[in-house]
């Protein structure tokens, strides 16, 4: 009769594990484009003889399992940062500090001139950024939208509110939960820039969509609400 593993032994096999998982998720936000599914599922392999070996069973057969697991796992990965690599090359500024990832989307990029009307040219980005959001099934996301300080300002603060419900509503409509998304407008607030010069007012006209990953969606929701005006 075999023996069984030690408790030192399925340790160790569960470190190795973790650790082979953990280094196929920390480019889940690189720009670099590679083929995940293919390296999914060496590491699914290699995870799957480590757990043969060490249980006694039939290194082939979980090595195959482990390679059909790691593969999905690669292509959720690989579905993730293709759409973050096309965002960062499509004018869109990506941000990642810590558990929270903020798209800033240029509003000339994406709406008519003083207008919440989307352009179609917009429609593939906001495609990708509902592909990175799904991909974080318990994060919250704020859609918060800005514009300069050119004009009546009543005007400005309603067409930011529009801007920013037109697109959570383009997130809705391609998957995301809408209990998820919290949007609202904040006219020319918070600007990052002079609004004296063109430049500064180009990026003072922004929608920024902010993912808050493991989060207290209500705790979140409160907070976001406090802001708006």
């Amino acid at each position: 009769m075999d023996a069984k593993p030690s408790f030192l032994v399925r340790f160790i096999v569960i470190a190795l594990v973790l650790g082979l998982v953990a280094c196929s998720s920390r480019n889940t936000i690189s720009y670099r484009s590679t083929n995940h599914i293919a390296r999914g599922a060496a590491i699914g392999s290699v995870a799957g003889i480590v757990v043969g070996a060490a249980s006694g069973g039939s290194i082939p057969a979980v090595a195959a399992g482990g390679a059909v697991v790691g593969g999905v796992l690669g292509y959720l990965i690989g579905t993730k940062t293709s759409a973050i690599y096309r965002l960062a090359h499509a004018g869109v500024y990506v941000m990642e500090r810590g558990d929270t990832v903020t798209f800033v989307l240029p509003s000339d990029y994406y709406f008519d001139v003083h207008s919440p009307r989307l352009k179609t040219s917009a429609y593939d980005s906001l495609i990708d950024i509902a592909t990175v959001i799904n991909s974080e099934s318990n994060a919250f996301v704020t859609i918060s939208a800005y514009t300069d300080n050119v004009g009546e300002q009543r005007f400005k603060h309603q067409l930011s509110h529009k801007q920013a419900k037109r697109i959570a509503a383009f997130l809705w409509a391609n998957g995301v939960d809408f209990r998820r998304l919290e949007a609202a407008g904040f006219g020319s607030s918070h600007f990052v820039a002079r609004n004296s010069y063109p430049a500064g007012s180009f990026m003072n006209r922004r929608v920024e969509i902010r993912l808050q990953k493991e989060t207290d969606l209500k705790q979140e929701r409160k907070e976001f609400r406090k802001g708006i005006v």
